[in-house]
C-alpha cells in the first residue's frame, strides 16, 4: 500500500525542523512535536554506522541516511510511533512517496533491486523471531550464494554443508514473515550494520522475470545465472 504522507505533511502546514547534520549517531527529544503537532523532526546522518535514540517520540522522525562514501546511496526513512508508544512504523521514502514495505515488488522494482541493493543473496528462511516491542521481525537466512554485500552481514561458514553462508535480515512485524520451504532471492539495504529486507521473490520467479527482460533488452544490469 502506498502512502502519500510526505505530500500531506506540507499540505497540512506541518513544519520540518532540522535537528542535526553530518552525525554518526543522534539522540533527541520529540517533546516539541507533542506541543506543536505540525513539527516533524529531521535528522541527517552521514556515517556507515551509528544509532538513533528518540526520546518522547512525537509526530514523526525523518532520517536521511547519506554515508560519506562514493559508493553509498542516499536513503530516507520516516519513523512514525504507534499511539501506544510500544512500537513504530518505518517507511522508506521514494520519489516523494512513502512505501508500506510489505507489498510485493513489481518486475521493474525487482530488476532495479538486484542492481542497486546493498546485498543480494540466494537462500532459504531457517527461522523467524518476532519483537513486538520494536514491531520488527528478524529473519535467519541460510544462503547458498552471496552475489554481493556491502559489508559482512552474511558470514561464510566453510564447515556448513549445502549452504555455507549465514545471516540475519530485519523486516517489519506487520509483514508477517514466516519460515517455510523454497529458495528466495533476498535483496535490501544495510543501515548501521543491519540488513533490512527489500524485494524477496522466489528465485524461480526472479529467473522468469530476468530472462524475459534480458530477451527484450530491458534488464538494468547483468546478473550471474547459475
Amino acid at each position: 500500500m502506498m502512502l502519500r504522507l510526505v505530500v500531506l505533511v506540507f499540505m497540512l502546514g506541518l513544519q520540518l525542523r532540522h535537528c542535526a547534520a553530518d552525525l554518526c549517531s543522534w539522540t533527541g527529544s520529540g517533546f516539541a512535536a507533542a506541543v506543536d503537532s505540525r513539527i516533524v523532526l529531521q535528522v541527517r546522518l552521514r556515517c556507515t554506522e551509528g544509532s538513533v535514540r528518540w526520546i518522547y517520540p512525537g509526530q514523526a522522525l525523518r532520517v536521511v541516511l547519506e554515508p560519506n562514501l562514493s559508493s553509498a546511496r542516499r536513503t530516507t526513512v520516516c519513523i512514525k510511533p504507534s499511539p501506544s508508544l510500544r512500537g513504530a512504523s518505518v517507511f522508506i521514502e521514494r520519489s516523494g512517496e512513502l512505501n508500506a514495505s510489505c507489498r510485493p515488488c513489481n518486475d521493474t522494482e525487482l530488476l532495479m533491486a538486484v542492481c542497486n541493493s546493498d546485498f543480494v543473496v540466494r537462500g532459504s528462511i531457517k527461522n523467524v523471531s518476532h519483537d513486538s516491542a520494536r514491531q520488527t521481525s528478524l529473519v535467519e537466512v541460510s544462503a547458498a550464494r552471496v552475489y554481493w554485500q556491502r559489508s559482512g552481514v552474511f558470514e561464510h561458514q566453510p564447515t556448513a554443508a549445502g549452504s555455507p553462508w549465514r545471516g540475519h535480515i530485519h523486516t517489519l512485524l506487520q509483514c508477517h514473515v514466516q519460515p517455510g520451504d523454497g529458495e528466495f532471492l533476498f535483496t535490501g539495504s544495510e543501515h548501521f550494520g543491519e540488513a533490512w529486507l527489500g524485494c524477496a521473490p522466489r528465485y524461480k520467479d526472479f529467473l522468469s522475470v530476468y530472462q524475459t527482460a534480458w530477451a527484450a533488452r530491458r534488464n538494468s544490469c547483468d546478473f550471474p545465472l547459475d
